[in-house]
């Protein structure tokens, strides 16, 4: 998305964001946006689908730059899912797909 400077790239990641949640499909369970001028800026959130899963998104963007964004990172995490020795959380990320044993809460 061309744009002159961060308001307007933030404004931009709002209105996707807003446009999603009207779906009613998910809710943003955090968002954060840090201007540190005028061109440049980091944002970073967390959207929850209703099933469950959640997607974490960060940038850093330079609306200087042809390019805006100079760091990004999106992570998707499927739900929590049970089974008789703990629940097991089902990653995906960059990395392909991640499954990490967490203690079963008492």
């Amino acid at each position: 998305m061309p744009v002159t400077n961060f308001p307007e790239y933030a404004q931009g990641i709002e209105a996707v964001l807003g446009s999603l949640i009207a779906t009613g499909e998910a809710t943003l369970t955090d968002i954060r946006i840090d201007q540190r001028s005028s061109l440049r800026g980091f944002i970073a959130g967390m959207l929850q689908f209703n099933d469950g899963s959640e997607l974490h998104f960060r940038e850093f963007v330079d609306a200087s730059r042809t390019k805006p964004k100079l760091m990004y990172a999106y992570h998707y995490q499927s739900r929590l899912l049970g089974n008789s020795r703990g629940r097991v959380k089902i990653s995906h990320g960059f990395h392909g797909l991640a499954r990490k044993k967490i203690k079963k809460s008492v």
